[in-house]
């Protein structure tokens, strides 16, 4: 391995995910997305268009282990869209009081929509913004135009998706368009992920990112496609294990309501003898009665 692709093996990205939802569509880049955190050390994260909340807690999760000074923010209104579909608070809910008790003290989650959110950041203050709302072009388009005066001199954009052609996701003709503005680096696996140079004073390895030669630049994709993989592999097993656990929790609901009603059938056939027993005492007694 030559020394431009070696240099950007390093340890953060090697990090197991520690929160990782029901939809894998994301976790195929959080080693690259260990990557950002570690090598870029921005002092202000924003991700618009969080859902489950794993593509955020893997970037917090890198700046709690490397007790950086990020700030960090998720915007979304937690009620989904078009692409995502449409859901309760629940997804919501459970991702606070995760996020919160992790990740509470230096890290935000903004229920709002992105265009309301814009007035909470100041011009030029956000250093790496993660783009993933709705994924038509002129969705991803006016987030990214509304978005960029809130860029830094040092700043990057993550787009999710840029790999995607189908129902009418649109991310892959503004990547299209941006890239040939922009230095820039891309992944196609888990729908492709875009890296995006937009800052005029960027963290040198984000240049040097953007301008590895073609064959060094596979063998880093390749190298971060199979780290991300891994990632796969690890949520698709915890996803099997909480099948496992539901269903033996369904299971065990089954058995008890199985004794439940058994227990309350032994209670009446002993309720229908005793009042069998008493009905053949009276009728007793009334033909004693009667012979008297």
């Amino acid at each position: 391995m030559n020394e431009k692709v070696n240099k950007f093996l390093t340890p953060a990205i090697f990090q197991s995910p520690l929160h990782m939802g029901p939809v894998n569509a994301w976790h195929g880049h959080m080693p690259f997305g260990f990557w950002c955190i570690e090598n870029l050390k921005p002092k202000t994260l924003v991700e618009l268009g969080s859902h489950y909340g794993d593509s955020f807690c893997s970037m917090c999760q890198t700046i709690k282990a490397l007790k950086l000074f990020t700030k960090s923010y998720a915007v979304d209104t937690w009620q989904g869209d078009e692409h995502a579909g449409f859901y309760d608070d629940r997804i919501y809910l459970n991702l606070k009081a995760y996020h919160d008790v992790h990740y509470g003290d230096f890290s935000r989650l903004i229920r709002s929509t992105f265009d309301e959110a814009l007035k909470h950041f100041a011009d030029g203050s956000i250093d790496l913004l993660h783009i993933d709302g709705l994924h038509t072009y002129e969705a991803v388009k006016h987030d990214f135009d509304s978005w960029v005066p809130k860029l830094s001199e040092r700043g990057v954009v993550l787009f999710h998706d840029i790999n995607v052609h189908e129902r009418n996701f649109g991310v892959w003709k503004l990547w299209n368009e941006l890239k040939a503005q922009y230095p820039s680096f891309e992944f196609s696996i888990s729908h492709g992920l875009g890296f995006l140079v937009v800052g005029k004073n960027p963290p040198p390895v984000a240049l040097e990112l953007c301008s590895l030669e073609d064959s060094d630049a596979e063998f880093l994709r390749g190298a971060f496609g199979r780290l991300g993989n891994a990632a796969i592999l690890q949520s698709t097993v915890q996803e099997g294990r909480n099948s496992v656990r539901h269903f033996e929790a369904s299971l065990q609901e089954k058995d008890n309501r199985i004794r439940n009603l058994s227990d309350s059938l032994e209670q009446r056939d002993l309720l229908l003898k005793i009042q069998a027993a008493k009905m053949s005492a009276l009728a007793e007694n009334s033909k004693r009665t009667i012979q008297v």
